[in-house]
Order: structure tokens, then sequence, then C-alpha cells
């Protein structure tokens, strides 16, 4: 049976993030197993009382660098007093806890691995027809922005196509104006059959864990032109990636996903699937099928993946 239940919460403009109202814990029942995605922001800034009672196994997912975001609007010692905090929530309400990538400050004993997929039907969008470029994000500055003007001003390419919606979308507009470059700034998406045609996604943030975009430009069939970075180690293994450390490698990584097709038939794609997801965050929360039912088990093979 699946059920939702929903718990009282108040939404923080400076944090720009939800917070649960209390102790989450007053709020739900018990469990075998209990997975938090973003435990920091599901427990808030409550540091002495624990979920663990709350199931026998409670596993965390962070896919938010808050560290990043704390540094950009704090000094940096509250910026380190905040990670602290989250460093605490998350040890004391986890018994076991992972990253989607390297790309965070490195707790003991997290796990990192990709747990995420894409939607299905993404995978039946593939064959853009047209030989333009996109980027999809929050309209922020911290999601690479001035990076990506840079490197189009440098390339030459003076347009691309912007899916997104924010409160900054007026001031990164006129970034765009000063530096001549055309940006098409289209709102938000609620479809993935608006981004089918495009054929190349640049994504130059360096913000994120793991961005989900590029996940689902890859499964769409687009290139995909990203930094090298820890956030995008993930990324490398498909045919239509293509890495730039500089704006020269940039340059000429866009003139060939402007003069060339993307493949068409990777056979890694699957990778990108939620059944992949699926059995990456089993084996690593060591949840094995027994017959057919699963149980919480003791693998010493998840240390493979543990950061020291």
């Amino acid at each position: 049976m699946f059920k939702i239940e929903y718990y009282p919460a108040k939404y923080s403009f400076f944090w720009e993030s939800i917070f649960c109202k209390g102790f989450l814990g007053k709020y739900i029942g018990t469990f075998d197993w209990l997975i938090l995605e973003e435990p920091q922001h599901l427990l808030g800034f409550v540091l002495f009382r624990s979920l663990k009672k709350k199931a026998l196994k409670v596993s965390g997912i962070i896919h938010t660098n808050n560290y990043f975001y704390y540094t950009q609007k704090l000094p940096s010692f509250l910026a380190d007093i905040l990670f602290w905090k989250d460093c605490t929530v998350i040890k004391k309400n986890t018994h076991d806890f992972l990253y989607l990538s390297s790309y965070y400050p490195q707790i003991k004993g997290a796990l990192v691995c990709n747990v995420h997929g894409v939607l299905p039907v993404l995978f039946d969008l593939q064959k853009p027809t047209l030989n333009k470029a996109y980027f999809i994000g929050k309209l922020i500055w911290e999601k690479g922005f001035e990076e990506l003007m840079e490197n189009l001003d440098y390339s030459d390419v003076r347009q691309i196509d912007i899916f997104g919606s924010g409160e900054l979308r007026n001031e990164i507009s006129a970034a765009f104006i000063q530096k001549e470059i055309k940006a098409d700034f289209k709102g938000p998406v609620f479809h993935p059959k608006e981004l089918k045609d495009h054929k190349i996604f640049i994504n130059c943030s360096r913000s994120e864990v793991l961005c989900s975009t590029t996940a689902e430009a890859i499964a769409m069939g687009k290139f995909v032109l990203i930094p090298k970075h820890q956030s995008n180690e993930f990324f490398y293994q498909f045919k239509n990636c293509l890495v730039y450390d500089s704006k020269e490698s940039f340059k000429s990584n866009l003139q060939y996903a402007l003069n060339e097709e993307p493949d068409q038939q990777s056979s890694n794609l699957k990778a990108l699937s939620w059944e992949a997801a699926t059995d990456h965050l089993l084996k690593n929360f060591c949840i094995k099928k027994i017959g057919n039912e699963y149980g919480i088990c003791n693998d010493p093979d998840r240390t493979d993946n543990r950061s020291h």
C-alpha cells in the first residue's frame, strides 16, 4: 500500500528552504527501514533528539551541497558552524548515509554513490532536431551563469535558450544583454517534451552534489557540455558527455557538438534508470533480497564506497 502523509513545515526566505515545525519524529510511525532524503533539512536545528528509535535501520541521502550555499551567504566561520550542525544532525539520526557524488565536505563513514534515476519517458525523447543549446535550472547566480556567459563570449556563440524561473531573472538577463549574448528566457518547463528538440545541454554549475538535469539530458540523447568537476564524475562514462577544463576546451567541445550528431545507441543509458538506482540503493545500504522478501544485513563490501 502506498500512503502519503504530511507534516507541518515552514518556508525560510533566508535559507530558501522548508523546515519541519518541531521534531519530525512526532509525525511519523515506526518502520523496518526509514530513508531520510536530506536529513539536514528534515531535522533542521533539532540537535538533541534522534529518529533512530523509529526504525531498525535509518538511512540518509544527501542531495544538496549546503556548505556551498552557506559560504555564499555567510562568513566562513558561520558556514563552518552550520556545517558542523548538519554533520551532527545527520550522524545523530541515521545509521548510515550517502552522498550522490564525492563533491561534498566529507563526513567520516559516508557512502558515495548515485542512487537517482530519470523518468522512463525521457528515453523515448531522443533524436533532437534543433541545432541549439539550452540550460535549465533556477535563475540564481550559483547555477553557473557567470561562467556560462564568459565561455559563450569566448566561443563566439551568441545564443542560448534558458529554461527555469527565479527572482534574479531580470538581473541575469541584463548581464547576458551586456555581453551581447541572446538569451531567450522561456520560463519553467512543465513537460520533458518541451526540451526534446534541443541538441546541446550546457551546464556550467559547480554547486550541485549531482545535477539531475544533466542526467535527464543524457537520457534524451543530447550532447551535454559540463566542467571537469567532482559533481560530474558519474557522467564521464557516457559518449555524449563533453567535459571542459578551460575556455579553450569549452569552445572546441561546443563547436564539435554543433557540427556533429549525438550518439543515440549508447548501451549504458540503463545506468540512468530508476531500476539501476534502486539496485545501487539496496547494495550500498546493505538491503538484500532473501526469497520474496528483503532483509537488512551487514555487507563488508560496502566499505569500498565509504569516505575516510
